[in-house]
């Protein structure tokens, strides 16, 4: 029988939740996004980050890959916001920024990019 690793409480029904390369919870509701550090692997107290829109309801958002921004999608446009040490610790670790392979990468970077483009905003891409 499945049972939960954690509980976490929320003010609100949570509306949109995406999960970061390293493992980093955003969650989402109404016009605020919050940031878990770690919240997978033990129960964190307090989020890392919390973002409140300035105008317009959530509506999606997703982590950019090999970056340090979670973009997000209002009613009123598109809005990002850093995430410190989301990827790039990880990246260097394995061997992928600097180096050999550097134009390989730089594709891959850019392919996920694109990608990340069209899953926020079709109409753009």
């Amino acid at each position: 029988m499945l049972k939960p690793m954690h509980n976490y409480f929320s003010h609100a029904p949570i509306t949109r939740m995406d999960i970061s390369q390293r493992g980093m919870l955003a969650v989402g509701y109404g016009r605020k996004v919050q940031v878990w550090q770690d919240a997978l692997r033990s129960k964190a107290q307090a989020p890392y980050l919390t973002h409140h829109l300035p105008e317009g309801v959530l509506s999606t958002f997703r982590f950019v890959p090999y970056e340090d921004v979670l973009g997000i999608g209002h009613s009123a446009g598109i809005s990002t916001i850093l995430v410190p040490g989301e990827c790039w610790r990880r990246r260097r670790a394995q061997g992928v920024l600097g180096g050999s392979g550097r134009n390989e990468t730089r594709a891959g970077v850019a392919a996920a990019r694109l990608q990340w483009t069209r899953a926020m905003a079709p109409e753009c891409a």
